[in-house]
């Protein structure tokens, strides 16, 4: 059988009529469609992921000469023929022989093809002991300390500071520009979107693209067996997903063993209908997750910086926020007190792991989470000279930490009039007054533990913003 040829950018082929989207211009250039009427000679212009009947498709877009007016159309993969290569083909669709991995150890980290889970190394818990031992060891530990910006002696009180009452006009209330509107999905409805299966769900909230361009574009230049595709890239992270779902299998490869499931003992279910265990650790041994050369100085979270900001811009791009959204923070548990950015934060169910401040809607029955930031601490790259690697756009401005934290997360929400509530650690005067600057209405919760309103952490955060002019004036 004659394999298929590959299709590339310039590459001709043909497909039946009703593949081609939007199909308006189809009809209106054809309006007495045949059965099995093809259109030939459409021009390959690209390879993408695109929405065609309600449903994340690889597809190619096309230019048909028939219709010579600049419009693009966009049709399936799979139902279309590709009759001329074009002069370089998709990588996915190259017939070239996949190189063998160079053998130079270096380019294949051990650790990735290992099936043996992290031993824990942290301890038990969260005590005042662990605490102090890890902060000995030199690990950040997040103990709710009073922000940066909230330290020192409080502001003394002026003499007359007059009494609170109930406001009579709330400013954005009365701004007819803002309305108080649920999140959403820039292509699809929520009926829609209540009809998709569980795929489909998660296509739409992950950046494909980023995963076809960069990382399986990266992965194949080193993996053996075959190249990668976005299906077989699901599957293989589609089996991490349902191997978290059970705890106490420490062996992976049990989850490809020949014995007779024991519901005692082993994996409850086996894998290799999915996937080869041989194909499973190749990959695992291959994935790269950036295509950028390693920097000069060393950036601990080199691998996954690229990704993080891919999905943030991804849904930057796909889902408008609420009028109403949460900032607060999120762990990622892990076992391993060495991985990058590990810290202790005693408050959280599971203390141990990465950090991640995320922003979600907080309306509507629908938490969407539209944007996460990894907190670095120690880890976070300086250069030669001590400066931030990768200093943000708010600190080249000049705005202290918490408010360029502040800044970072709410940069969708910028002079929308929105709204974000936080906890007490982002109760600091110069963040709220920030977020008021750039066109968002902050509010944060403000602790005073019990201990009287002036001589505790949450005292001295209510004492500055009762000095604060925005403050005073809004009383």
């Amino acid at each position: 059988m004659a394999k298929k040829k590959p299709a590339g950018v310039g590459a001709v082929g043909k497909a039946y009529a009703k593949f081609f989207h939007p199909k308006q211009a189809i009809q209106q250039k054809w309006p007495m469609l045949q059965k099995g009427q093809e259109v030939e000679g459409a021009i390959v212009l690209g390879k993408e992921v695109h929405r065609i009947n309600s449903r994340m498709q690889n597809a190619y877009r096309v230019r048909i000469p028939e219709i010579d007016n600049g419009s693009e159309f966009w049709v399936v993969c799979k139902h279309f023929k590709v009759t001329d290569a074009g002069p370089t083909p998709f990588d996915d669709e190259s017939h070239e022989p996949t190189p063998a991995a160079p053998a130079a150890a270096s380019n294949i980290d051990p650790l990735r093809g290992t099936f043996d889970n992290v031993a824990n190394n942290i301890g038990r818990g969260a005590s005042a002991d662990d605490i102090a031992d890890l902060r000995a060891a030199g690990i950040e530990v997040d103990n709710e300390d009073i922000a940066p910006e909230n330290e020192g002696e409080p502001p003394s009180l002026p003499d007359n500071v007059g009494e609170w009452l109930r406001p009579s006009i709330c400013p954005r209330k009365a701004n007819r520009d803002i309305q108080n509107l649920n999140g959403c999905w820039i292509e699809n409805g929520w009926r829609e979107i209540s009809e998709m299966n569980e795929l489909d769900l998660f296509r739409m909230t992950f950046p494909e693209q980023y995963i076809l361009n960069t990382v399986i574009k990266e992965t194949n230049k080193t993996l053996q067996g075959g190249m990668l595709d976005l299906q077989e890239f699901y599957v293989w992270l589609g089996c991490h997903f349902y191997m978290a779902c059970f705890q106490g299998i420490t062996d992976r490869r049990l989850w490809w063993s020949k014995e007779t499931i024991d519901k005692f003992k082993g994996a409850p279910f086996r894998l290799g209908e999915y996937i080869s265990f041989s194909r499973f650790r190749n990959i695992g041994q291959s994935i790269r997750y950036t295509d950028k050369a390693l920097p000069e100085f060393i950036d601990r979270f080199h691998e996954v910086r690229s990704l993080i900001d891919a999905w943030n811009l991804h849904m930057q791009k796909n889902y408008c926020p609420s009028w109403l959204n949460c900032l607060d923070e999120s762990m990622n548990t892990w076992l391993d007190k060495y991985c990058p950015g590990f810290m202790c934060v005693p408050r959280k169910p599971h203390p141990f792991g990465n950090e991640y401040h995320s922003i979600a809607d907080g309306d509507g029955g629908k938490p969407i989470m539209w944007r996460v930031k990894l907190q670095e601490g120690k880890d976070r790259p300086k250069n030669a000279n001590g400066s931030w690697s990768y200093p943000s756009t708010f600190e080249e401005k000049g705005y202290t930490k918490t408010a360029c934290l502040m800044l970072e997360m709410t940069e969708p929400l910028h002079n929308t009039g929105k709204i974000v509530t936080m906890d007490s650690g982002f109760c600091v005067k110069v963040g709220i007054d920030a977020l008021d600057e750039h066109g968002v209405y902050g509010q944060a919760l403000v602790k005073k533990k019990g201990t009287g309103l002036v001589e505790c952490q949450g005292g001295r955060s209510m004492n500055t913003l009762m000095t604060n002019q925005l403050a005073l004036a809004r009383r």
